[in-house]
């Protein structure tokens, strides 16, 4: 009970309603005063208890050393100690007493006191291994053993709170491919056995969805495929979008609540009078904002909560519907289904393997040919669009409209929290307005339809697109510009497309995920908001070092260039600069697009009588040194969302 005491005082046991009337004991907030009410029925007995007899202010109170020594003599008795358990229990003060319950079980190991029952705010177990020990089996052993505990409770607090995203994004998918690269290596594959580094491209490229190939897709074996599929499941942006979900609630429940911030910080007022209403008015306002941020931190976790069931949901249910729509037109459609029996693959792990695939927009194929074989099935090609779409840059959108239609139908209150407030949940990258969302839908067809045009305009005619019908030439066209942004799957020889083409392609491929048209009206009230949020940051160093994604790709084709120079005069139609760029662009969009290596494009044929054609990317045909680096690219290209804002630094007239 918070009072305030004025001159000439009353004693409260001989006249209360004096007391009250003459402001000696004001009540400060009389509607939280329960108690108060409870005694004035006379329903409860309230009596006054000395510090020195009452062990509970052993916690609440800094006591003189007297009194601080008889605490501790009262602490042998049994029935101190559950009293003590009962207060702490009602009175809410758990919180309160944790720092300093290991440090008196250390000083009197014999304390009987009940703490196994408790649990703290932070979800946290207090450590009462030191209480179990008496003081004859009580030693360093034990000590050093919860020091330990406490060591690595701090070292992943700080792992989790402190590290850098970047830096945990690198180590999943480091370890995820050496994962995938033991994996391929002690499963026995269907005809030879690749070589390591071959190995470990394969796993990097599944892991980061880049489909960059240096070895033909039919040496591997149904197990592989299934290693295969976990890898690019796993390494999927959907799928890592939702472990940086329920990593940031996990982040949430390691950070200190905001209503215990405070404690301790309370800066105590002068000897000076105020007015009774005055300090009511303040508390009250104090305390309803305190209610007001408790109640929309609950609300906020609650809604990451469901944001991430829906999330999953999301993933699980394209993957059901696109495996079940996939075998199901294979069991039906005589002509796919001869080509996964001529090439021995069943039709399951061909379903689970390309829905996946599909989804991640990583761009494997179980056939060495890739979608070629299947040029003419039109139905399957149409299936697949809309994975591919919406597991990747139509996945914002599409979000946003289930979210939007569980809101109308639901009438939750969590849901309507997730679209006023996207930007708050940790998961900016992939939540956005509903504005944004529609002109980024808007900028997807539209970038689909200038190439389905270009691309029509440009091969229509040519051999690329011969031998089929209308129909399926249409089909085809969509199918191939669909991937071009990042799947990656290919229906033609890209070798055989014309340069112009080839070019709008590498743009498309350097384009991120989420390019979106935007009026200028809309990105000048968001440049706003950005640069106010900018301007509270301290400035680094490392921020005004950073370079732009075109200056980073351009230094990456310069390095191929350069560990590729001796093929690059010996072999110019395979190995040029253009045939570079795509494959370094590819590798770091992530998109897996490639012009591939023929032998009958070589200047000097009868020179290397061993060359035989096989279904493998340029970098099928790197060197040890260039293999290396596309794997560097692939890396870097996965991570590239942390250096979208670099180069700002560099000003350009």
């Amino acid at each position: 009970m918070c009072m305030v005491e004025t001159a000439n005082p009353t004693n409260p046991k001989d006249d209360w309603s004096v007391s009250r009337d003459n402001l000696s004991y004001q009540i400060i907030s009389h509607k939280k005063v329960f108690t108060h009410d409870l005694w004035k029925k006379d329903e409860i007995e309230v009596k006054q208890i000395r510090s020195s007899d009452n062990l509970t202010d052993l916690f609440t109170k800094s006591l003189p050393i007297a009194t601080f020594e008889k605490e501790f003599q009262l602490s042998s008795s049994s029935s101190s100690s559950e009293s003590l358990w009962l207060f702490t229990s009602s009175s809410g003060y758990l919180g309160l007493i944790k720092p300093h319950l290991n440090f008196f079980c250390f000083i009197n190991p014999m304390f009987p006191f009940p703490v196994s029952y408790f649990s703290f705010m932070d979800q946290q177990p207090l450590n009462t291994s030191n209480c179990c020990c008496s003081v004859s089996n009580y030693n360093k052993a034990c000590s050093f053993y919860n020091s330990l505990k406490n060591y690595a409770f701090s070292v992943i607090r700080f792992f989790v709170v402190k590290v850098n995203p970047i830096c945990i994004h690198f180590v999943y998918f480091l370890v995820l491919s050496l994962f995938g690269y033991l994996a391929l290596r002690f499963t026995k594959p269907r005809k030879h056995t690749p070589k390591h580094l071959d190995m470990f491209f394969t796993s990097v490229s599944a892991v980061t969805v880049s489909s960059m190939s240096s070895v033909e897709m039919e040496v591997f074996s149904d197990t592989q495929f299934v290693i295969l599929s976990i890898l690019m499941f796993t390494g999927g942006e959907v799928f890592t979008s939702l472990l940086e979900l329920r990593f940031s609630i996990v982040k949430s429940n390691f950070s200190k609540p905001k209503s215990m911030q405070n404690i301790g910080n309370i800066n105590h007022p002068p000897n000076r009078s105020f007015s009774a209403f005055q300090i009511e008015s303040d508390l009250e306002i104090e305390a309803s904002t305190s209610v007001d941020n408790i109640d929309r931190d609950n609300l906020r976790s609650k809604s990451i909560k469901i944001l991430s069931y829906i999330v999953l949901s999301y993933l699980i249910g394209f993957h059901v519907i696109g495996y079940i729509a996939v075998s199901t037109y294979i069991s039906l459609v005589s002509t796919a289904k001869r080509v996964l029996k001529s090439k021995n693959i069943s039709i399951q792990i061909f379903s689970v393997f390309i829905v996946v695939s599909c989804f991640t927009n990583c761009g494997y194929e179980p056939t060495n040919e890739n979608m070629l074989v299947f040029k003419k099935d039109s139905g399957f090609l149409l299936l697949l669009i809309p994975q591919i779409l919406l597991g990747n840059t139509l996945y914002a959108p599409m979000l946003r409209f289930i979210i939007w239609l569980l809101s109308k139908f639901t009438k939750k209150l969590e849901l309507n929290f997730v679209m006023q407030n996207y930007g708050d949940l940790g998961y900016s990258h992939h939540l956005f307005s509903g504005r944004h969302c529609k002109f980024l839908a808007i900028t997807v067809m539209g970038f689909t339809l200038l190439q389905f045009v270009a691309f029509c305009c440009l091969e229509w005619n040519s051999e690329t697109l011969c031998c089929l019908s209308l129909y399926e030439k249409i089909v085809a066209s969509l199918f191939q510009v669909a991937n071009s942004r990042h799947a990656g799957l290919s229906i033609f020889d890209l070798s055989a497309i014309s340069p112009a083409m080839l070019v709008i392609f590498v743009a498309m491929m350097y384009l991120p995920q989420y390019t979106a048209y935007i009026p200028t009206r809309y990105q000048e009230i968001k440049a706003a908001e950005t640069d106010e949020k900018s301007k509270r940051k301290r400035k680094r160093i490392m921020e005004n070092l950073k370079l732009s994604q075109v200056t980073y790709l351009v230094i990456f084709v310069i390095l191929v260039c350069i560990t590729e120079r001796r093929k690059l005069k010996e072999d110019p139609l395979n190995f040029n600069v253009l045939n570079i760029t795509i494959e370094v662009t590819s590798a770091y969009g992530n998109v897996g697009l490639s012009t591939g290596y023929s032998c009958e494009r070589r200047i000097k044929p009868d020179r290397d009588s061993s060359c035989v054609d096989t279904f493998v990317g340029l970098s099928g045909k790197l060197s040890i040194e260039g293999k290396w680096l596309i794997i560097l690219i692939m890396f870097f290209g996965r991570l590239k969302r942390y250096s979208r804002n670099g180069g700002k630094a560099w000003i350009l007239y």
